[in-house]
């Protein structure tokens, strides 16, 4: 019972959904890009990444300064995949998730052009 309590509350916030999403969509993202992709504050991010690690619903892993994090496919299937299903289907056409995914788009572009 608190495993369900603890990934119902940290899919109650629309700035988890709307990374739930971009890692589903983008895959492995450092924080950097995922604050650059949303347009939200270092804090946030790292909060709300934290509330979903906690969760279960995101790992991470650290390359010395930087951390990323990938949605975890087999815990969110199991611990609450037909809500997640659910979640995609209301949100892919989202305005809010559109611009999310566009901006996160067009930074990766440009970390790929700096390592080159």
């Amino acid at each position: 019972m608190k495993n369900a309590i603890k990934v119902f509350s940290a899919l109650s916030d629309e700035t988890r959904i709307r990374m739930i999403k971009l890692l589903e969509d983008a895959g492995e993202v450092c924080v950097c890009d995922i604050m650059k992709g949303m347009d939200i504050s270092q804090t946030r991010t790292s909060r709300n990444l934290n509330i979903l690690k906690n969760a279960g619903l995101v790992t991470d892993r650290r390359d010395k300064l930087w951390i990323y994090y990938t949605l975890n496919r087999k815990t969110a299937e199991e611990c609450c995949g037909d809500v997640l299903r659910v979640i995609k289907k209301w949100l892919d056409a989202d305005d809010v998730i559109t611009k999310d995914r566009e901006r996160l788009k067009s930074v990766l572009k440009e970390n790929k052009k700096e390592k080159k």
